[in-house]
């Protein structure tokens, strides 16, 4: 399976995209430098949301 048409669109436009070999493989990134956190799709959410809780402050 070949990249998809998103990922070569973000590349073509100068990001740097991440993938697994896998695409049902779960991928969560952070990038520190833009506070941005992302992951590749809904089979991610459980690890994503795991992340995002400890980047969070606590209040």
């Amino acid at each position: 399976m070949g990249p998809c048409a998103i990922d070569e669109a973000l590349r073509n436009a100068g990001y740097q995209v991440q993938t697994t070999t896998n695409p049902t493989a779960i991928k969560v990134i952070w990038e520190e430098g833009v506070r941005l956190l992302t992951s590749n799709g809904p089979q991610a959410i459980d690890e994503h949301t795991a992340r995002l809780r400890t980047l969070l402050p606590r209040h």
